[in-house]
């Protein structure tokens, strides 16, 4: 059994986890965004949906 940190991406800046999946569910839509900077707006928005809406509006 994969151990569960494994899926959670730690940030230096933060002491929040964000998900690998939520990181590739927006990669998919914005395959040239940088992933750190996914995972950085992810952390305050904590939705997928919203961090692909945000890089829509050029606030990522």
């Amino acid at each position: 059994m994969e151990d569960e940190e494994d899926d959670l991406l730690y940030s230096p800046f933060s002491r929040k986890t964000v998900a690998h999946t939520m990181i590739e569910n927006v990669l998919s839509v914005y395959p040239d965004v940088d992933p750190i900077d996914i995972a950085k707006d992810l952390e305050i928005t904590r939705s997928p949906v919203k961090t692909v809406n945000r890089i829509l509006d050029g606030q990522v």
